[in-house]
């Protein structure tokens, strides 16, 4: 699963003279081309966000608006594509991160491992980087930190190109085996730790959008994935069912995209009065720990028990044989009920290996979805659930994310609406603990593979 970087699907708008494109240039859609690994991510962060912020002047390059982005998945676990950094420009893959905000490149003294294993950004090869030399910025993820210092340079996304501020990272924990070169934050301005104002805010409020929106289309890898800055794409989902909820804003200012929502199977009602990040940077759906072990309890039966199990690492296996007799999972949002099959929610592992000497005849599956050490966590609807339903981030005085069915997919005409006011019930569940010995050598093969 090591993936090289590529940038042969990437179109290259020639500004070399005076800023001016050809026409064909001008009227192309911009394709990044993005690739994903198996090793699942999970960029949301925490803490307190209150730099000043600084807007920095966009010009277009060309006539076209900034729309459709081509991205090309490759694995089913993480989205990332390119975008062009510098003069001349460089070719940087990051991240399109709706939970996050600042975006940040690998610069040459970028350590430890993980930033030999990606491409760095070098500033002395550009003719138009500019560091603010304002000390070292910080930002925290869900899983890894990175260090480093605010810069400005000439950054290219679609047809769209202008100076804009950045971090240039020097030191980067805790996101061992990722492949990309930085993350481009697609969250509000008020997370942004380096004070710069985020590109599509930047685009928005100087009005270049066509529209204030973001459109995401992630897909299997069998079909084309999407990006829309700016817009929607068009002849990908049914207009007809497009229903909004409101951004919640929990502090003065928006941070996350995060809406209310409930959890339910059918009719019986698991959980409600949740918060959800809608984020396009973690792979999996994701909840504190005790919700996670509350959810297995009430969605295995009894007798399927001994099929599926969790180990101390977070990894949740069943046969992939018995996928089939769980029952939907429905995610309400705003008053509609979005159902997520058991097929969306398990990735299979495969089978006939040996782990620590236990033969695993049967194929194993593995559940998308992970915990929080944090009990008041917000819930995460990462790729799994993004893949399902195309997603719309209205950027506006009342900002909202919008849910639409594909038309690609086919869905239930009328999915059962539960009647929001139950409680949770008890978990039988315990972390550490596995339903049967095959469960655990299937677990721990799962976190060995990833």
């Amino acid at each position: 699963d090591n993936e090289s970087d590529s940038d042969s699907d990437v179109l290259v708008i020639d500004d070399s003279e005076n800023g001016v494109t050809s026409p064909a240039a001008a009227a192309a859609v911009a394709e990044v081309e993005v690739q994903r690994r198996r090793a699942p991510t999970d960029l949301h962060g925490d803490g307190s966000h209150n730099a000043t912020k600084k807007e920095v002047p966009w010009t277009s390059l060309s006539e076209a608006d900034l729309n459709t982005i081509m991205l090309v998945d490759k694995g089913n676990v993480q989205y990332y594509g390119t975008v062009q950094i510098g003069t001349p420009a460089q070719s940087m893959t990051v991240i399109f991160d709706t939970g996050s905000s600042d975006l940040w490149v690998a610069s040459p003294e970028c350590v430890p491992t993980p930033c030999e294993m990606v491409k760095q950004f070098d500033p002395t090869a550009s003719s138009t980087f500019e560091d603010f030399s304002e000390g070292t910025i910080v930002v925290q993820y869900g899983k890894g930190t990175i260090v480093g210092i605010k810069a400005i340079d000439r950054v290219r996304l679609g047809t769209y190109a202008a100076p804009q501020e950045f971090i240039l990272a020097s030191k980067v924990n805790g996101l061992q085996g990722a492949q990309f070169d930085g993350i481009l934050g697609l969250a509000f301005p008020s997370l942004a730790e380096s004070g710069a104002m985020p590109l599509v805010f930047s685009l928005d409020g100087q009005g270049l959008l066509n529209e204030p929106l973001i459109g995401v289309d992630l897909s299997a890898e069998e079909t084309p994935s999407k990006i829309s800055i700016g817009g929607t794409a068009t002849g990908v989902y049914n207009a007809s069912t497009v229903s909004f909820a409101p951004v919640v804003v929990t502090d003065e200012a928006p941070t996350y995209w995060q809406v209310n929502g409930a959890v339910a199977f059918g009719e019986d009602v698991f959980a409600e009065g949740l918060v959800m990040v809608v984020d396009t940077g973690t792979s999996f759906i994701t909840m504190p720990k005790k919700q996670l072990m509350d959810f297995l309890s009430a969605w295995v039966p009894d007798d399927l028990g001994g099929d599926c199990g969790v180990s101390s690492g977070g990894a949740i296996t069943c046969r992939c044989s018995v996928v089939g007799q769980l029952s939907p999972v429905s995610i309400i949002i705003g008053g509609r009920v979005y159902v997520l099959y058991p097929e969306n929610l398990f990735l299979e592992l495969g089978g006939g290996h040996s782990f620590a000497g236990i033969e695993i005849g049967d194929s194993m599956c593995q559940l998308e979805m992970s915990s929080s050490d944090q009990a008041s966590a917000p819930w995460i609807l990462g790729d799994v659930f993004l893949r399902r339903y195309y997603t719309i981030f209205r950027l506006s005085d009342e900002p909202a994310v919008g849910f639409a069915e594909k038309l690609s997919l086919s869905y239930d005409d009328s999915p059962p609406m539960p009647v929001l006011s139950k409680a949770s019930p008890p978990s039988r569940w315990r972390e550490s603990v596995l339903v049967s010995s095959v469960c655990v050598a299937a677990a721990l093969l799962a976190v060995a593979m990833r």
